[in-house]
């Protein structure tokens, strides 16, 4: 976990997270009956209510009493102190008692306080806190009974012999709920209004915890962090829902018709939508860790289609978000046909268009079509698609009768409900004078033959760029007596992608495109 020190906070900024939660550590039960000579011990306990360990490092607990004006009593916690997230700090104060492990040792006497009032005090080193509390920053506050400067209004009076003040878990908590076998036992100590009165109940008979005591989760909402929930890697019958909340419990997920009206946290938990029915797709995401990021599948969903995602976040005491949060998602349309390449190779009097596909999705066929000047397009020819297909395919047409000089090609998919859909485009330069010279096979693996023609009589510069320009390999052929067809094998393997081989030689240069599967 993260550790966390609080001695850059602002006296203003310490105190609560919401109208309920505290964002620091807190004091969450004291006791003023020991005196030395009663088997019983003053006490002071803390309690950390976030989701992070934090450095306690130099604070002190001040003691004042109902109508002192300055703290008379004070313990320094020792440096490199820290206190676990949701867990306990107890220190020991005048008096002995049986199976009482204190965590820090003081001893000023609180035993005065309990037929009157008096006040305990959190502080952190500083200078701008009041005078009261020696001017230290104060990190929490707790006066009860006549004392005259609580927070807010003071807590009730100390109870009999044995007994303690201790903070509530929530709103609802009481004497009972408190103690042993009460429903707030486990839920920690975290209800914190900045009321004293509103805070606090009194136990007659004390629980103190330290630091080996278990971590007891306080019963705050899990609420999902800055962003969250969202959607992403959104295909055509699919996305994923990521969601990330500042404690663990669990999140309770539907995927709804857009529109649909909002159901309730109970009945997102339920699975059902606004009316109760069931809906056909939902989920339960367990949060095992706060502030961490949990990525669910969500599949079975329309192509092309919005929905209404809602969520609702549950702690691990079984208290649930009262507004869910929504999402608004859709999913993409199906791509038809899933098209890998599309090259031009110009040939000798003739010019190869050739495409590979790896989906086909009620394809009946393609039309290749030619411009002179990308504008105005006529077709050259067409194929039949290969309906349904998740096979990888091979397709080959020939333009016999290209125009002279640069021309563009590109290719054009018909469902088999007459909708069309263009799906790439490619440049040709193709002259009449001269041979040309080409490679193949075009796509390649690895290896490829080039064929020179009438260009092997002289020395020629071979180099294979990538699309970025990046040279990947070059080699210099020597006129040969063999012919004019070369094998070239790269030095090093090629990456799948497109490339460009250029052929320099005495008085010309060629280019032409490559692609490796």
């Amino acid at each position: 976990m993260n550790r966390v020190i609080l001695a850059l906070l602002l006296f203003a900024g310490i105190g609560r997270l919401s109208a309920q939660e505290a964002n620091n550590v807190i004091i969450s039960e004291i006791c003023g009956s020991g005196n030395g000579v009663n088997s019983l011990r003053d006490f002071v306990e803390l309690y950390n209510p976030t989701s992070a360990d934090i450095d306690m490092s130099g604070w002190t607990v001040k003691y004042k009493s109902a109508t002192g004006t300055v703290a008379t009593g004070s313990v320094t916690v020792p440096n490199g102190t820290m206190i676990k997230s949701h867990g306990y700090f107890l220190v020991g104060l005048i008096g002995t008692q049986a199976g009482l492990v204190a965590d820090l040792e003081g001893t000023f006497d609180m035993s005065g306080s309990t037929t009157g009032g008096g006040h305990i005090a959190l502080c952190m080193p500083g200078t701008t806190g009041p005078a009261i509390w020696q001017n230290q920053i104060v990190v929490d506050l707790i006066g009860w009974g006549t004392g005259n400067s609580p927070e807010g209004t003071a807590a009730p009076s100390h109870p009999s012999l044995g007994g303690s003040l201790e903070r509530k878990a929530s709103s609802t908590s009481t004497s009972a709920t408190m103690g042993a076998g009460g429903s707030d036992v486990a839920k920690g100590n975290g209800y914190e209004t900045n009321n004293n009165a509103a805070d606090f109940v009194a136990r007659f008979a004390s629980n103190p915890q330290n630091s080996n005591s278990p971590t007891e989760q306080p019963d705050y909402l899990t609420k999902f962090t800055s962003n969250y929930p969202n959607v992403s890697s959104v295909g055509g019958t699919s996305f994923n829902l990521n969601i990330n909340a500042d404690r663990n419990g669990k999140a309770y997920f539907v995927i709804l018709p857009d529109g649909a009206s909002a159901p309730t946290s109970v009945q997102i938990k339920n699975g059902t939508d606004a009316n109760g029915t069931a809906a056909n797709i939902k989920g339960t995401v367990d949060l095992a860790m706060a502030n961490n990021d949990y990525t669910t599948a969500v599949n079975g969903l329309i192509a092309n289609t919005a929905y209404d995602v809602y969520v609702a976040a549950e702690n691990i005491h079984g208290r649930i978000q009262t507004s869910p949060a929504k999402v608004d998602a859709a999913t993409i349309g199906v791509l038809p046909v899933e098209l890998l390449y599309f090259t031009a190779t110009v040939l000798q009097d003739r010019v190869r268009l050739e495409w590979t596909t790896s989906k086909e999705v009620n394809n009946e066929r393609f039309i290749v079509e030619r411009s002179a000047d990308a504008k105005f397009y006529s077709p050259i020819g067409s194929v039949v698609g290969g309906a349904n297909s998740l096979e990888r395919k091979i397709y080959t047409i020939f333009d016999r009768q290209p125009v002279l000089g640069r021309q563009y090609y590109r290719l054009r998919q018909v469902d088999r409900d007459g909708t069309e859909k263009l799906l790439a485009d490619v440049i040709a330069d193709f002259r009449i004078t001269g041979k040309q010279v080409g490679i193949y096979p075009n796509p390649t693996l690895e290896a490829f033959y080039i064929n020179l023609e009438d260009r092997a009589s002289g020395p020629i510069l071979l180099e294979i760029r990538d699309i970025s320009g990046k040279l990947a390999h070059t080699e210099k052929l020597a006129p040969s007596s063999a012919g004019s067809v070369r094998l070239i094998r790269p030095s090093k393997k090629l990456a799948t992608g497109q490339y460009f081989v250029l052929v320099k030689g005495n008085g010309f240069t060629e280019q032409m495109k490559l692609i490796v599967q």
